[in-house]
């Protein structure tokens, strides 16, 4: 999977749209919504540290430090 640099530059639409994926032990998933990430840890499916990038992204970064994932999770 090809990801563009600048990670975790996020616009207001990252929330809605399916625009990221996550890495857990070595398996990617996605695109889903940052709405959906954060059902899912709110759900104990998808665990806090794991990586998540924007499908323009080549940096994987900590799930936790996208402030679109912890803006959904703060709407849960």
């Amino acid at each position: 999977m090809s990801f563009a640099t600048n990670p975790f530059v996020e616009n207001e639409n990252a929330l809605a749209f399916r625009e990221w994926y996550v890495r857990v032990e070595g398996d990617t998933v996605g695109p889903v919504s940052a709405d959906q990430i954060a059902r899912g840890i709110k759900l104990g499916r998808v665990p806090t540290d794991a990586l998540i990038a924007r499908f323009d992204q080549r940096e994987w970064a900590r799930i936790l430090d996208s402030s679109a994932v912890v803006t959904a999770l703060r709407a849960l």
